[in-house]
């Protein structure tokens, strides 16, 4: 269930959305991705990754076209960006299972843009990924 929100018109139209939230417990980001437990497995993917599709849910509609009275003739649409990182396609040393996270938040996100993307609700869905950055230490 979307929290009862799923059929209630809003006079608020959300623009944008921007997941970033990421955690993995301590002990599963050191040592062998192999001594990952299924309590720090499930506790990461459901902060970094499964949150992406609980926050959509809730936020559509507010995103939604389909949801909005407007007297606008724009066609624009809403976007939901959520922020990734290389380690969910390339072994990135000690990442663990932050990259499993990662590439789960992917896929969540492309099914999103295929759920969401089309009429009634035209919300673009993307990944952003950093690229390295130069910094004093």
């Amino acid at each position: 269930s979307g929290g009862g929100n799923e059929n209630k018109k809003s006079k608020f139209k959300l623009n944008a959305l921007v997941h970033s939230v990421a955690h993995a417990p301590t002990s599963a980001m050191k040592g062998s991705f192999l001594d990952t437990t299924l309590d720090d497995y499930v506790s990461t993917h459901d902060v970094s990754s499964y949150s992406l599709l609980r926050v959509a849910r809730y936020a559509l509609p507010y995103l939604s076209a389909q949801y909005h009275h407007t007297t606008e003739r724009s066609t624009a649409s809403s976007s939901i960006t959520a922020l990734t990182y290389l380690g969910s396609t390339k072994v990135v040393p000690n990442y663990n299972i932050m990259g499993s996270a990662k590439s789960s938040l992917e896929n969540i996100a492309h099914t999103l843009a295929y759920e969401l993307g089309s009429s009634p609700h035209s919300v673009r869905v993307n990944c952003v990924s950093a690229g390295p950055i130069s910094k004093m230490a």
